[in-house]
């Protein structure tokens, strides 16, 4: 049996876990910049918000209706995330992260399928704080329609091999895992309204019809395990950002450039991967006639996932696309060619103190930063979260000794 187990509302239950006054209070998170909303409790959304809806419309009627606002606090979220599924792993097998909110994993077997799932939930609640619903079924498909079952009754659901003609039978085909907005209109035009309806398809229409994706998705809600615990090889990362204050000056594109070389060299890093090619991305604000948009890219010379290496080729694609006397509003760099770290191929013609000067990088990629070599736009390390327009933004309750909570 296959479990989900997915945080209600989880940007906005993070921001309420150190804040018990709003228990039973709306709450609503913000993107980044505090452009629109991204995450809102049941309590904001019975007042008639939504998510999408941009904070400069809503912002009065948020303030009248006593709706509390949040900056988003990627750093909180991540963290509290992390613990989550750590504590999963002590529960659960082979858990498998499919997003910052929700987990597959494997449910032991010879148990009380139902009291498993309740358990489950009440004990990741009791040790998280968090409102944490908890699917169980044959397939991940099926699992994914029980956590959806499970969000309005109680917090957990088993749908047993028994019970999954009924559950199909009430279960839309727009709710179907891996079923678009697009999809579902195909389907509903071909008479397909529920999930039950597309099970009893023969498999040769349904592959003519919605491809092999389509057909997976059929012989998942017929019990049929044909989505398997994947690990996919990255092919690229992306790190970008939006700046709250236009930027003119190549020095502090500089120094968000080398903002995104650290992130994107902790995720090398943790992922034991090295890049060969490095993309650099500029904006002005494209809803302006004088738009620009600078993109360019180059091998590096070094597989490497060393923040210093990553800087020094960006900001060598940067001074090619760099135009004096514009305003930039966002800028992006991208990795890609990612291969293993430990099987990295030094060249031939490498001398022996360069391969050795590599091997350090290697071992010393994890504690890499770039900001030494700037002139930063404010004093001390710069990071990503610093140019951004956060004027909503909570404490780092769990990531930073200074804004850890106090009781007293």
């Amino acid at each position: 049996m296959m479990g989900l187990a997915d945080c209600n509302s989880f940007y906005a239950s993070c921001e309420k876990l150190f804040r018990p006054d709003l228990r039973d209070k709306p709450v609503v998170v913000l993107s980044n910049n505090d452009g629109c909303i991204v995450a809102l409790t049941s309590e904001a959304k019975a007042l008639g918000f939504e998510r999408g809806a941009t904070y400069a419309e809503c912002r009065a009627q948020l303030e009248t209706s006593g709706v509390t606002v949040f900056s988003s606090n990627y750093a909180l979220y991540q963290d509290i995330s992390d613990r989550t599924m750590n504590i999963l792993r002590h529960f659960a097998l082979h858990v498998e992260p499919y997003s910052i909110d929700e987990s597959f994993f494997t449910v032991p077997v010879k148990m009380d399928y139902p009291d498993y799932a309740m358990r489950l939930h009440n004990t990741l609640k009791r040790m998280t704080g968090l409102m944490i619903s908890v699917g169980v079924a044959r397939t991940k498909t099926l699992a994914k329609i029980a956590n959806h079952i499970a969000k309005k009754n109680g917090g957990a659901h088993c749908i047993l091999p028994e019970t999954e003609s009924e559950v199909l039978k009430n279960t839309p085909i727009g709710d179907v895992w891996g079923v678009g907005h697009r999809l579902n209109k195909t389907m509903l035009h071909c008479g397909i309204s529920t999930a039950w309806d597309l099970t009893q398809r023969s498999d040769a229409w349904i592959r003519r019809m919605f491809s092999v994706t389509g057909l997976r998705t059929a012989c998942e809600l017929r019990g049929q395990i044909c989505i398997d615990e994947e690990n996919p090889v990255r092919q690229s990362f992306t790190s970008g950002i939006s700046f709250e204050k236009k930027i003119s000056t190549i020095d502090d594109l500089e120094c968000t450039i080398s903002c995104h070389c650290e992130v994107l060299s902790r995720k090398l890093v943790n992922r034991g991967l090295a890049a060969s090619f490095i993309s650099v991305q500029i904006l002005t604000d494209r809803f302006k006639d004088d738009f620009y948009f600078g993109n360019s890219s180059r091998a590096l010379e070094q597989p490497a996932s060393y923040a210093p290496a990553l800087f020094r080729s960006a900001k060598a694609v940067l001074l090619t696309i760099f135009r004096e006397g514009l305003e930039y509003k966002t800028s992006r760099v991208s990795v890609f060619g990612l291969s293993k770290l430990a099987c990295r191929q030094f060249s031939l013609f490498d001398s022996q103190n360069e391969v050795s000067r590599l091997e350090k990088e290697d071992r010393f990629a994890r504690f890499s930063v770039c900001q030494p070599e700037l002139t930063c736009l404010s004093s001390g390390l710069l990071r990503k979260g610093n140019l951004l327009r956060h004027c909503h933004l909570s404490p780092h309750y769990t990531t930073r000794w200074s804004e850890l909570p106090s009781v007293w």
